[in-house]
């Protein structure tokens, strides 16, 4: 995650208290690699922030809960404006579709195999508010179908992290993942009665494979750097592929109250992320209106009570978005995490 409540050490006490704010670090950073990958258009995925990993891992033994809120609020559309964009949208089977915000409540559990190994487990709850879509009919002619609010419980993640480098030159992390299909993918148009497409569902009803690496090292005193890039593999499910995603950001941390030995301790960060979606994979076919590049920026807040107990906040606003065709923009996010060590 972006927060590393690190005090730099320059003698053997001022190590020892360092030691043990990374570990806090570690067991705070375990959410960021266990969030639920995002999917295209309007999926729990859209939802992912402060999403800087940590090179950090868990210590052996140690036990991390966290509790995970992503709220996204995506721009104002009326039933002509979605049917106008509609009506723009290349390719075949045309459509397109909106939302008023989405929401994703996550809960991450992981553990310190050894000290530079740590397993992890995430699923969460979807909701998604007021989703419409208009598409284009044989006779040419665009309908709009108002599909109500999607909610269920979102695929599981397995997540593994493997430090391979630690000492002075920073923390260097792997990290891998596989998603199993077991939430909910069945959800129902209040229009019509049928089944919406997998791009709308709190699962995705397929497998996904995770790669990537973190990267953690002192700037200065008081001062961190994290950095991390990821890549997701989307496989098929029913004639439908959600676009493969990459991921890239770094946080730069600066401690400015508080100390491993003088709690509460608390850090503000600011993280640039990179989030790429390739387009969507439809009976063969590419869907035009799906995937693309967004660059968030995101000014966040973490503050540690004590050994065992920290939270975050961050807005995050996107300062670029190069979608796809015609796609409904994203007006800002915010997200919220508590979590606790054993």
């Amino acid at each position: 995650m972006t927060l590393c409540r690190r005090i730099r050490a320059s003698s053997c006490s001022d190590r020892a208290s360092a030691g043990m704010a990374l570990r806090l670090c570690a067991a705070v950073a375990a959410a960021g690699i266990l969030a639920p990958a995002a999917r295209a258009d309007h999926g729990p995925g859209t939802t992912g922030g402060s999403t800087t990993p940590s090179g950090e891992t868990l210590k052996n033994g140690k036990l991390s809960l966290g509790f995970r809120w992503d709220y996204s609020q995506f721009e104002s559309l009326n039933s002509a404006e979605i049917e106008h964009k509609a009506e723009r949208v290349h390719g075949e089977d045309a459509h397109f579709d909106a939302l008023r915000w989405n929401m994703l409540f996550a809960v991450d559990l992981a553990y310190g195999v050894l000290d530079d190994f740590q397993l992890g487990v995430s699923t969460g709850f979807y909701r998604g508010d007021d989703v419409r879509e208009a598409h284009h009919e044989e006779t040419g002619e665009v309908e709009l179908h108002d599909h109500g609010d999607v909610t269920g419980v979102t695929d599981l993640w397995v997540n593994a992290k493997y430090r391979v480098l630690k000492g002075p030159y920073g923390h260097w992390a792997l990290i891998g993942g596989i998603k199993f299909p077991t939430g909910r993918d069945d959800v129902r148009s209040d229009d019509d009665g049928e089944r919406l497409e997998p791009s709308l569902q709190p699962g995705s009803g397929a497998f996904d494979f995770l790669l990537g690496t973190a990267y953690s090292v002192w700037l200065a005193e008081g001062w961190m750097l994290d950095a991390g890039v990821s890549y997701t593999f989307r496989t098929e499910n029913d004639e439908f592929q959600l676009g493969d995603r990459f991921d890239a950001g770094a946080a730069v941390t600066l401690i400015v109250l508080g100390n491993p030995q003088n709690f509460p301790m608390v850090g503000i960060y600011l993280e640039p992320s990179l989030r790429h979606i390739q387009r969507n994979i439809e009976d063969s076919h590419h869907v035009d209106n799906s995937g693309g590049t967004v660059i968030f920026l995101s000014p966040g807040v973490r503050v540690a009570l004590n050994e065992r107990f920290s939270f975050m906040a961050a807005p995050q606003f996107p300062v670029l978005q190069e979608l796809n065709d015609e796609q409904q923009e994203t007006l800002f996010k915010v997200l919220a995490g508590f979590t606790i060590t054993f």
